[in-house]
């Protein structure tokens, strides 16, 4: 009788110590589990990577409790990633971004346009506070950095909850309960240092000479880079072109994917092509996104003729001058090119596809009119167009096109 008693009396004991360890600490103004964080450092590594010019953080799966017989584990519910430039003993305010794709891409418009959407509001030298948890692997990445030196600075926070007595001016108590307080951990610090880059002028994915010498009309050829595949970790990839045409001064290319998705124009009144945002984004950021120096200097300056709508006489507008374009209606009927006469085929030479999935087929902008202004034609997932319809530049589908971009490489 006296063994049971003790049994009850330390099975008794036992559960009141973890009900006070769970419940009574909250009360009485002490621990809550959240508090532990703040005897923790958490874990993770930087390495340097595109060849110098981007920092990775990696934060692996981690717990600042681990599971015990009792509780657990507990895992970190974010974390605040600093990077500091202490090249020399000051903080620059260089743009970066924790997102998928890097800033390479801050030229794009806002609002998440393809898969390249992006998040260029923090700096260098500001803390940003990350709201995912230690239940995973964490990757984060800061790019187009300068050379020089760097510390990152990581910390991880833990949401908890804290009662306390409070008394007023005539000593009246009163309990009071506060909740999602943030509790944090120790800050981990790791050092690194990014060289100088081999060369300015030359990307990743660049090469520094091209040979187009033997190429001929039908060819595919690789000429500048642009992220397709959507993983940064690897760099660019270079873009492919097919040869439409070619000359001896010179040779009209197509590029063989949709390199991105964007509107053919950020406004919703009537356009032509000369007043697109869809043109003026070609040649200017992904001219300079795409291309270094060196090849931009290949690229010709080309006059395009704006051919009205054969079949409903709608004007495209003035002849422009552009070195980076989109194909017109004339172009994508031309069978010396290699395409279709027909409107309605299924044209394989037409059909487009994302370089981030070879088995998703894309529509793709011309810069050829419908039936109004208002209205541009396109090409269909599987090659296939129409005269009249064309896209609605109102339509919420307007921003899902993919671009196909066009351009004169020059030969002498």
């Amino acid at each position: 009788m006296k063994t049971i008693k003790k049994s009850v009396a330390f099975l008794l004991v036992a559960f009141l110590a973890f009900y006070a360890f769970e419940n009574v600490g909250v009360n009485a103004g002490a621990f809550t589990e959240a508090e532990y964080i703040g005897e923790y450092t958490p874990e993770f590594k930087v390495e340097a990577m595109m060849d110098n010019t981007a920092i990775k953080v990696t934060i692996p799966k981690q717990a600042y409790i681990k599971k015990t017989n009792y509780f657990g584990p507990y895992y970190p519910q974010g974390y605040e990633i600093t990077l500091l430039d202490v090249s020399d003993d000051t903080v620059n305010t260089q743009e970066f971004t924790d997102s998928l794709y890097g800033t390479y891409y801050n030229n794009i418009p806002k609002g998440g346009y393809g898969p390249y959407g992006i998040n260029t509001d923090s700096k260098v030298g500001k803390a940003q506070v990350i709201q995912e948890d230690g239940t995973k692997d964490r990757t984060y990445v800061y790019t187009d950095l300068d050379p020089g030196k760097y510390v990152v600075r990581l910390r991880a926070y833990a949401i908890g909850d804290f009662e306390y007595m409070y008394i007023d001016k005539d000593g009246n108590e009163e309990y009071r309960y506060d909740t999602g307080i943030k509790y944090w951990s120790v800050a981990a610090e790791e050092k690194i240092s990014l060289n100088e880059k081999k060369s300015a002028e030359i990307k990743i994915g660049y090469k520094k000479k091209y040979d187009f010498s033997k190429v001929k009309k039908g060819d595919t050829i690789k000429f500048g880079s642009y992220e397709q595949d959507g993983n940064i970790m690897n760099g660019r990839e270079p873009i492919e072109w097919i040869v439409l045409e070619k000359t001896k001064k010179q040779m009209l290319v197509v590029s063989k994917n949709n390199l991105d998705k964007l509107p053919y124009n950020s406004g919703r009144d009537p356009v032509t092509w000369a007043d697109s945002s869809l043109r003026l984004w070609l040649n200017d950021s992904f001219y300079n996104a795409a291309f270094n120096k060196s090849e931009q200097k290949l690229i010709s300056l080309t006059t395009l003729k704006n051919k009205a709508n054969p079949s409903t006489g709608v004007s495209a507008g003035k002849n422009t001058k552009d070195k980076v374009f989109v194909l017109s209606l004339q172009d994508v009927t031309n069978s010396s090119y290699g395409f279709s006469k027909k409107i309605l085929t299924h044209d394989a030479m037409r059909r487009s596809v994302y370089g981030f999935d070879e088995n998703l087929g894309g529509r793709w902008w011309l810069r050829t009119p419908a039936y109004d202004q208002s209205h541009v034609l396109f090409v269909g997932s599987e090659g296939g167009l129409e005269y009249e319809y064309g896209m609605s530049l109102t339509s919420w589908s307007a921003s899902s096109l993919g671009v196909r971009p066009a351009l004169y490489i020059k030969l002498k």
